[in-house]
């Protein structure tokens, strides 16, 4: 996943405020486990290009340790970049051994979705499920007599059905409260 993306997702999410970049990586270190790593000079560098871009604008100062920081906000065109992104975002495991975005990074950025656009949301857990259906069919029937890859593949398969059914319950849940 684009880390310009995952920063739209968390400027739009927290649009009311303003978020400064500190609290940007913040949030993907200590919210979004699936993505924690992300260097911070990195996510920094992101926030810049978006800025240069008009996708994010300064929202104001707020009082900082060593200095004030720079909050920033999502613009209307960057929520609309943000949306069309999303809803084209390739979350399709390829095959058993190389499922792409990992599942944590995978539901983390759900949630986030889900606050922006229930929708997009929807349509992507329904992209990921049907790819995993695909993938698990595929692994019905191991191509090779060796016993340690067969085992591997009834693992890795195992792995995506669980993913599958956990993505399900996610789905209803989320269709519930949304009912209610």
């Amino acid at each position: 996943m684009d880390l310009d993306l995952l920063l739209l997702a968390i400027f739009a999410v927290r649009e009311e405020s303003g978020t400064s970049r500190w609290d940007c990586w913040r949030a993907v270190n200590n919210e979004l486990p699936g993505f924690s790593g992300i260097a911070r000079s990195s996510l920094y560098r992101a926030a810049d290009v978006l800025l240069k871009g008009g996708f994010i604008k300064e929202a104001g100062r707020a009082p900082g340790r060593a200095r004030d920081r720079q909050l920033l906000r999502i613009t209307p065109a960057g929520r609309e970049w943000l949306c069309r992104q999303l809803t084209s975002l390739d979350v399709e495991v390829k095959n058993l051994r190389h499922s792409g975005m990992s599942f944590g990074a995978f539901f983390d950025f759900l949630v986030l979705c889900r606050q922006i656009d229930f929708d997009i949301m929807a349509s992507l857990v329904v992209k990921r499920i049907a790819s995993l259906e695909v993938v698990i069919q595929q692994g019905m029937e191991p191509k090779s007599q060796r016993p340690s890859e067969t085992h591997l593949l009834l693992a890795l398969k195992r792995q995506a059905e669980l993913e599958r059914l956990e993505l399900l319950h996610f789905l209803q849940r989320v269709q519930e409260e949304q009912e209610s």
